[in-house]
């Protein structure tokens, strides 16, 4: 079988000589961005890239068919989810992405539709074209802080978090006559996300994880991660994925990633969601929880794969980043936990020094190992330079 995987700006964080085995698969990424792009540093990258611009992209895939018989057509870029259903389906593949995919897309006409299935979203206001209202009235109907993001972004790109008025105008006057972006009330609380399986209908949960973080905290320098739930919001966050998956459209076969927080008085608010695999190491942390590698499982069921089976492994996982120092460091420090663990210096060319993925069947003893990594950083500074003398 032949399998093309959809590239654009979310890098490939998966093997995928490993995902589609050579002895069964034929599988290369069409790319419009440079080849150094597609994966992940640190990443094996052996699958043949090939670079064309997206309005290419159609002819390269009639292109590729042979006696009519077209190629698989996988993706999971948040950045080439459309564009992969619209190829699947000029070349009469059968549909593997929600019919309702602009809904997964837009985070406006996302809360909008949650709202009305009864789902708990932040107070929002669109702004299809900035300053579409006032500071006045942003702050009167959202209040401080507040948060702005792009309708149609992911990965945090553009996201932020503003505290005071100052800031607002400014923010405003930067993105004068900018459209496409919507407002939104800051919820405080815990800051969690849910991950399923959707096999047509079906909906399998998988993993539901807490942020030990912001994530936004990578660009003010400090470390970010996340860590399986154990206690009883895990079953909140499963149940509420699955009243996500039927509002927003359970046709399809793709991996769902909700982001929501739990407020001090027991509300879940969802603040969005994806029909894709999620990012950071939250696809090695459901493998290693519930058997199921979700970046893997995602691009395999769109190519019409068996969905995988969960399976109670009795572990739990976390994961964290570590940001680049001014200087890149040179070695790392081999933290004494009580985990296993694999630990990462990451090469030239990221922003993240390194990487580590924590486990243990104690969900105790691993968030106590997330506390210490925490407090001391693995990440060592470049030694001085040795000191001149002369003889």
């Amino acid at each position: 079988m032949r399998v093309v995987v959809l590239h654009a700006r979310q890098p490939l964080l998966v093997d995928l000589l490993e995902t589609f085995p050579p002895d069964r698969f034929e599988v290369s990424v069409l790319t419009e961005a440079e080849p150094a792009a597609v994966f992940r540093p640190g990443t094996p990258n052996l699958a043949p890239v090939v670079h064309a611009p997206r309005a290419e992209w159609h002819e390269r895939m009639a292109s590729m068919s042979r006696d009519g018989d077209a190629p698989e057509i996988v993706t999971n870029d948040e950045y080439c989810t459309v564009e992969c259903a619209r190829l699947r389906e000029r070349a009469g593949l059968t549909s593997r992405h929600p019919a309702t995919l602009g809904a997964y897309r837009d985070k406006v006409v996302m809360k909008s539709v949650l709202a009305e299935a009864g789902v708990d979203v932040p107070r929002h206001l669109a702004l299809d074209e900035v300053p579409d209202v006032s500071a006045d009235a942003l702050v009167s109907e959202l209040g401080l802080p507040l948060v702005v993001k792009p309708r149609e972004e992911s990965n945090n790109r553009g996201v932020e978090v503003i505290d005071g008025r100052a800031r607002l105008d400014a923010w405003l006057a930067e993105r004068d006559a900018l459209a496409g972006w919507e407002a939104e009330a800051f919820v405080a609380g815990r800051m969690l996300h849910a991950n399923a399986l959707v096999d047509d209908g079906a909906v399998t949960p998988m993993l539901v994880g807490e942020y030990t973080s912001s994530l936004l905290g990578l660009g003010w320098g400090r470390p970010v991660g996340g860590v399986t739930v154990a206690d009883p919001v895990a079953a909140v966050g499963h149940e509420l994925n699955e009243r996500v998956v039927a509002a927003l459209g359970a046709g399809g076969r793709f991996v769902v990633h909700t982001e929501f927080v739990v407020t001090e008085d027991g509300r879940a608010v969802v603040l969005e969601t994806a029909a894709r695999a999620p990012g950071a190491l939250v696809s090695e942390m459901a493998f290693l929880h519930a058997g199921v590698q979700l970046e893997k499982a995602n691009l395999r069921v769109q190519a019409g794969e068996p969905a995988p089976a969960r399976r109670d492994t009795g572990l739990h996982a976390a994961w964290m980043w570590f940001p680049l120092p001014a200087e890149r460091p040179e070695r790392l420090h081999r933290p004494a936990l009580r985990s296993d663990y694999r630990l990462q210096l990451l090469p030239e060319g990221t922003f993240l020094a390194a990487s580590l993925l924590v486990w243990n069947p104690d969900p105790e003893a691993l968030r106590a190992d997330l506390a210490d990594l925490e407090r001391e950083p693995v990440v060592s500074p470049p030694r001085p330079p040795a000191p001149h003398t002369t003889s």
